[in-house]
């Protein structure tokens, strides 16, 4: 079979000149190597806590996988390394040499790898790192949205030969132990999030400023009447079912409107859109990637309306007291769902329901008593539990743990 690499950033490049020590030489702290598909803006903050809060050599080996824009690292290192896509039976795998390459004392102490049963590269890393020394790590949701009895005893099989597996929260992690999926002395968890640089207190300055007014005066939007979506506009997240629901309430609520906000096609929305006949009630703005900017459209908005496939963007959301609409069938969902609950911060509707969903829609859009306990919640519910130095601190448990009592990093 033929691989042929990946599409990537083509406008950015990650090759960091790496001090000697980091792969050679005396060193007085933990060398730590993340293989990642990406390196994405919402994890600068999490690797600069490990490196400035812990003082780990942090490296970032990334492939560019294509719809995810990467960014240039501070505060530690970066390299690019094109991973390779192959074609097998209708699916897609992925051979990554990197993961390879660092799993070797003169590389790494510890290799932190993709967990995802796609690449092809992972088990043989994962044998490597025994042979080496290296201690490895396994991060990732440690479920997948399209399960099978062969992918799920594939990623538990790796599970046994890595050192650690750290899961993107601790329902996850207690769910796999309890299945016995995961011994317990090598589950972890790093509660995924990212950081918007904000705090409650500037959320709540924010929202009462005449700098808001006058954005939202420029930019023509009605707070109470505005649906927001942030992410990309992939047909598995089902911004289609918006429209329609947008359709459904148009005699009821003619202010009603659509504020879409990412990369991909809009070609096919724009479409149903028009086909639905509210094409001039819905906005496509294309990628934002200010976090500060569209956290003012947050603060702009109704409601996140999220269909399907909802994942860290509702952290995103949260931390600007934006509450959630979306379905209520975990299992498809990202793992950071959990972080939902239904009333409190969120509504949420049968999965594929039309009906169900224009019923959420219509409460978010009137009840104003629900609307304040629920911004509220969500706003001051992601502050302490939803930040990536937390994410920093348990990921640097995980570390601190594979690697055992007598390797610990000098500055814990």
């Amino acid at each position: 079979m033929d691989s042929r690499p990946a599409q990537h950033d083509q406008a950015v490049s990650h090759d960091h000149a790496v001090p000697q020590e980091f792969e050679t030489g005396e060193r007085t702290t933990v060398r730590a190597v993340f293989q990642q598909p990406s390196l994405a803006a919402y994890r600068i903050a999490f690797y600069q806590h490990l490196a400035r809060d812990y003082a780990y050599q942090i490296r970032v080996i990334h492939g560019g996988e294509a719809g995810i824009r990467s960014v240039q690292p501070e505060g530690f290192f970066a390299a690019h390394e094109p991973l390779s896509q192959i074609p097998f039976l209708g699916k897609r795998l992925i051979w990554h040499g990197t993961q390879l390459r660092y799993a070797t004392r003169r590389q790494s102490d510890v290799l932190v790898l993709v967990w995802n049963t796609q690449f092809l590269s992972l088990l043989p890393a994962l044998i490597r790192c025994r042979i080496t020394g290296v201690r490895s790590i396994l991060w990732g949701h440690g479920y997948s949205k399209r399960e099978g009895w062969l992918r799920k005893k594939a990623r538990f099989l790796m599970a046994r030969i890595a050192n650690g597996c750290v899961f993107y929260t601790r329902v996850h992690r207690d769910r796999a132990v309890a299945a016995g999926l995961v011994h317990p002395d090598k589950a972890f968890y790093a509660t995924n999030a990212m950081d918007t640089q904000v705090t409650p207190a500037e959320v709540d300055d924010r929202r009462g400023s005449q700098e808001l007014l006058d954005f939202q005066q420029r930019n023509q939007i009605r707070p109470q009447q505005t649906l927001l979506y942030v992410s990309r506009l992939g047909p598995e997240n089902r911004l289609d079912l918006a429209l329609k629901a947008m359709h459904e309430l148009a005699d009821e609520c003619p202010d009603l409107e659509l504020i879409v906000i990412g990369d991909g096609s809009q070609q096919p929305l724009r479409e149903e859109a028009d086909r639905l006949g509210i094409a001039q009630r819905v906005r496509f703005l294309g990628p934002i990637y200010d976090y500060r900017q569209v956290g003012d459209y947050m603060l702009s908005a109704r409601a996140m309306i999220y269909p399907d496939n909802i994942g860290l963007s509702l952290v995103h959301a949260m931390q600007f007291g934006l509450p959630v609409i979306t379905h209520g069938d975990g299992d498809v969902h990202g793992p950071e769902f959990v972080y939902l609950h239904d009333e409190q911060n969120s509504l949420l509707y049968q999965r594929g329901s039309l009906p169900d969903l224009v019923r959420v829609v219509r409460r978010a859009i009137h009840d104003d008593a629900w609307h304040a306990q629920a911004s509220h919640h969500a706003l001051h519910q992601s502050s302490p539990q939803y930040s990536t130095k937390r994410m920093a601190d348990e990921f640097h448990h995980a570390i601190c743990s594979v690697r055992g009592p007598r390797q610990r990093n000098p500055k814990t």
